[in-house]
């Protein structure tokens, strides 16, 4: 039946801004014994910047109770999703093609071994899972944005350390910048430090790293 298996889409948020996040999740839930599955399609998600999220190669699946009936669940594939212009913008469908292996016609008793070992076959049967089309309302931002405005938009904190506070003359210390939240952080332009006239600079040491953990929570250092 189509309880046995299917697909589907959950999206955190469906009325955002532009450059806003959202996490989209496929999600597979089965019931039967798994005999294969082919290769995902998935949407290319159009009108969207993308960002995968990494996860596990080999994936287990993990038992759920859903509409009062026990599943074995996996997530699939997992992309943040950043819209690139307002109006609504729709995510097309994803297509899972799985083959489930579920008991066959009882075959005929022709030996006291069929008590045994049991006398039911199995038979594979393959079936396409789609996800339904999802529409996301994309605002346009706020008028009034600062000139310095770089297009990051969402929640986003900012904390600095140094790394001594007591030094001697000519001796080096490092600044560190860090911006956490969530929202495309990696249009965040590189923070600038503004240091006494007393400082010497060393702008070869300048860097700026982004890491994403699959949360919509990203984390940007700048060290200066």
């Amino acid at each position: 039946s189509k309880d046995d298996a299917f697909l589907t889409i959950d999206v955190s948020k469906r009325n955002v801004y532009e450059q806003e996040g959202i996490l989209v999740t496929f999600k597979l839930y089965v019931r039967k014994d798994i005999g294969g599955i082919d290769q995902p399609k998935f949407p290319e998600f159009t009108g969207f910047l993308a960002q995968e999220v990494e996860l596990p190669q080999n994936k287990q699946l993990v038992m759920e109770n859903y509409k009062g009936k026990n599943y074995g669940t996996a997530i699939i594939k997992q992309t943040v999703l950043y819209p690139q212009r307002s109006g609504k913008i729709t995510i097309p469908s994803g297509k899972l093609d799985i083959v489930l292996r579920v008991p066959g016609p009882a075959r005929q008793r022709s030996s006291v071994f069929d008590d045994f070992f049991g006398s039911s076959s199995y038979i594979d049967v393959k079936k396409e899972l789609t996800t339904p089309p999802v529409t996301i309302d994309v605002k346009p931002l706020p008028s009034g944005k600062p000139a310095s405005f770089s297009g990051a938009v969402g929640n986003f904190t900012m904390t600095s350390s140094i790394s001594s506070n007591n030094v001697k003359t000519d001796d080096a210390v490092t600044v560190k910048v860090k911006i956490s939240g969530n929202g495309n952080i990696k249009l965040v332009k590189n923070p600038e430090v503004a240091f006494p006239n007393d400082f010497r600079r060393d702008h070869t040491s300048d860097q700026l790293h982004a890491d994403f953990d699959g949360k919509e929570n990203e984390e940007l250092e700048a060290l200066n």
